[in-house]
């Protein structure tokens, strides 16, 4: 798990701020990076609350093995990692976060993990994300 924010990208916030619309802050959100996981998943309530529209486009998630295939819409958003360093990128929503367990609300899965180098310590069970 790894703390992150998430929020509009830069280009929204200027155009909402331009139109004289409220931004909203981003929210510090949990996140469980998933090497399993095709696509960032964002939960959607997360996105609701920022206020980020969906681009329009849709993808075919298999959340569970025997589980039928959900549609699920995209939406373009700001992740910001604790080193300070923000990545754009396009997430699905998924209505089954925040996980009643582990209060994780982001899945990071292999569309941001191929753009930065993970290593994972088994003996500490610890691992470094560098972008």
């Amino acid at each position: 798990m790894v703390d992150v924010t998430v929020g509009m990208v830069p280009q929204r916030r200027a155009m909402a701020a331009a139109a004289g619309s409220s931004v909203p802050a981003p929210l510090a959100c949990r996140a469980l990076v998933d090497t399993g996981a095709i696509i960032t998943m964002v939960a959607s309530v997360t996105l609701s609350q920022l206020t980020i529209p969906s681009e329009g486009g849709w993808v075919t998630i298999l959340s569970r093995a025997g589980q039928p295939a959900q549609q699920r819409p995209m939406f373009l958003v700001e992740i910001s990692f604790p080193t300070n360093e923000q990545l754009i990128c396009p997430v699905a929503s998924w209505d089954e976060l925040p996980d009643p367990v582990t209060g994780h609300a982001v899945i990071i899965g292999r569309d941001i993990l191929e753009r930065t180098l993970l290593v994972y310590n088994g003996p500490t069970g610890q691992f470094t994300l560098a972008l």
